[in-house]
């Protein structure tokens, strides 16, 4: 026998003794029954949205660039890391819109691949962020101007008089209902500043008389932008 062949066995055997000690454990713990139902239907939720997000690659791909995914796609040893990396963020993801985002990365990398470190970069952050992180930060960037943290709470609220701080503002992203404080939004304001996709500028105001303001204003950064340019989808 062969060494190769011995490892398959010694792997298979690995897996199979994992499963069994699994089982083993269960059955020793009360409601272990219940508990191994439980992680059988997660590892099957897994599996589909794997398939999904899968067959929706594949679907956006043939109506969107005219092609199917072709073996010389499996050559390029980047895109495969890159699709490695992917699946295993797809794999833990349960938001569609983030979803929706990571295929657009496949998409992207398939017809027009940028470079390798810069992809890992952005599902890395993609990974780290949150479906009003990316809501946000495009609001921001369709707003086309720089904006206070208190312009930003405003804009999602829809009132141009003072807001009060604690006023719930409700926001529907990706069909899920999202309440937001003030205080909310600067934290998430952080947060993608932290990422270097919104970058923070002083902004001195005149008062009355001689006496100058400042106020702290926000903006999508250069690298806010072409993250969202990755990852956001586009015909062109």
């Amino acid at each position: 026998m062969g060494d190769l062949e011995k490892n398959g066995n010694a792997e298979s055997i690995v897996v199979h003794t994992a499963e069994e000690f699994q089982k083993l454990a269960l059955s020793f713990i009360p409601g272990g029954a219940v508990l191994d139902s439980v992680l059988n239907y997660r590892a099957n939720l897994k599996q589909k949205r794997v398939i999904a997000f899968s067959e929706s690659l594949r679907n956006v791909l043939e109506q969107n660039a005219g092609r199917e995914l072709q073996a010389e796609d499996f050559t390029n040893e980047d895109f495969i890391d890159v699709m490695e990396l992917v699946m295993s963020k797809v794999h833990s993801t349960k938001s569609n819109y983030k979803l929706e985002r990571f295929r657009n990365i496949l998409l992207k990398q398939i017809v027009a691949p940028i470079e390798f470190h810069e992809t890992i970069n952005y599902v890395r952050i993609l990974d780290d962020l949150q479906e009003i992180d990316l809501y946000i930060l495009s609001e921001m960037r369709n707003s086309e101007s720089m904006k206070s943290h208190m312009g930003i709470y405003k804009m999602f609220s829809g009132e141009n008089e003072l807001v009060e701080k604690e006023k719930f503002i409700q926001l529907n992203i990706g069909g899920n209902e999202i309440e937001l404080t003030y205080g909310d939004i600067e934290f998430y304001i952080n947060r993608l500043t932290s990422q270097g996709l919104f970058k923070l500028l002083t902004r001195h105001m005149s008062g009355r008389g001689k006496s100058v303001r400042s106020r702290e204003m926000v903006v999508v950064s250069s690298m806010g932008n072409r993250f969202l340019d990755f990852v956001e989808f586009s015909n062109s």
